[in-house]
C-alpha cells in the first residue's frame, strides 16, 4: 500500500490578518438553500489570536448587518466566536434563521487555538449539532425550514450594527457546504479524506489549493468561485490521509522462498 504524504502533494490554506482580509463568494442558485430542512457546513480553522474584550471574530457570514442573535434581519447564517464582554477562550457560535425565527447556539466546548481544527455544523430539521474533528460537542433542538439570505457569502469578515466590520485572525481551509445533513461517520470520513467534488448534496467545495492569485475556486462544479481580498497563501495545512484502507488484500509468501502459500490477509474496516 502506497500512501501519499504531505510532501508529495502541495496543499495550501489562506492566512487572514484579522484587520481587513476576507474572501467574497457570489451567491448562486446552488448555494441558495432557502426552504431547506437540512444542511451541513464544514471548514478547517487555525485560530492565531484570542480576541480582546469586548469583540467578536467572524469566520463565515451569509447574513446582513448583525442586529441580534448574531444575525441580520433578512435571514441567512453566521459562524463566529467571541463575546460582548469577558476574555476567552470561547466556543464556536452558529446562528441561522428558520421559518420559526432566529436561532443562535454555542458549541459545548471551547475551540482550539494555534492548531488546526475541523468545525462541522449539521442541521437535520429537528436539531442543530456541532462537531469538532468529528466529535459531537453539543446538540440543540430547533425546527423550521431554513430562511436563506439573498447576499454573498463572506469568509473572514462580518458587519456588526454596533461594532462595524469584524474580521478573523488565522488560517482557513477546506470549506464545504452541503444541502443534506451528514452523519457523524460521514463527517469523520470527509475530515480525513476530502470529497472529490461530485458527491450528492455537495453544493460548494473550496480546498484552497490554488497557492497563488486572487481567485478561490469552487470544486463542486457549480462555479461558486470567490475573490480574495488581502488574505495570503500559506503552506500550513491540516494533515489529511490519502489512503483508503476499506479493502486491502495481502498475499502471504513463506520465508523460505517457496512462493505463495495460498494464505491472504485482509485489512479493512467494517
Amino acid at each position: 500500500v502506497v500512501c501519499a504524504t504531505p510532501e508529495e502533494e502541495i496543499h495550501h490554506s489562506l492566512s487572514f490578518d484579522g484587520v481587513d482580509d476576507y474572501v467574497e463568494i457570489p451567491k448562486s442558485g446552488s448555494l441558495n438553500l432557502d426552504g431547506s430542512s437540512a444542511f451541513t457546513v464544514q471548514l478547517h480553522i487555525y485560530n492565531t489570536a484570542l480576541p480582546g474584550s469586548p469583540t467578536w471574530r467572524q469566520l463565515l457570514s451569509n447574513t446582513g448587518t448583525l442586529t441580534s442573535c448574531g444575525l441580520g434581519d433578512n435571514g441567512g447564517f453566521n459562524i463566529r466566536y467571541g463575546a460582548d464582554g469577558g476574555a476567552g477562550p470561547y466556543e464556536h457560535n452558529f446562528a441561522f434563521t428558520t421559518t420559526d425565527g432566529k436561532n443562535c447556539f454555542h458549541a459545548s466546548e471551547v475551540m482550539a487555538y494555534e492548531e488546526w481544527q475541523e468545525l462541522s455544523v449539521v442541521y437535520d430539521g429537528a436539531s442543530l449539532e456541532f462537531f469538532y474533528d468529528g466529535v459531537s460537542v453539543g446538540s440543540h433542538t430547533v425546527t423550521g425550514n431554513f430562511n436563506d439570505y439573498d447576499g454573498n457569502l463572506i469568509i473572514g469578515k462580518g458587519t456588526d450594527g454596533n461594532m462595524g466590520d469584524l474580521y478573523f485572525p488565522g488560517k482557513f481551509d477546506n470549506l464545504r457546504i452541503w444541502n443534506v445533513a451528514l452523519t457523524q461517520s460521514e463527517i469523520q470520513s470527509y475530515g480525513s479524506t476530502l470529497p472529490a467534488g461530485n458527491e450528492e448534496g455537495l453544493v460548494g467545495f473550496w480546498n484552497f489549493n490554488e497557492g497563488s492569485g486572487d481567485v478561490l475556486t469552487d470544486l463542486s462544479g457549480n462555479g461558486n468561485n470567490g475573490t480574495i481580498y488581502g488574505a495570503s497563501w500559506s503552506d500550513d495545512v491540516p494533515v489529511q490521509s490519502t489512503c483508503d484502507f476499506t479493502e486491502v488484500t495481502v498475499n502471504l509468501f513463506d520465508s523460505y522462498g517457496d512462493g505463495w502459500n495460498g494464505n491472504t490477509l485482509t485489512i479493512g474496516s467494517e
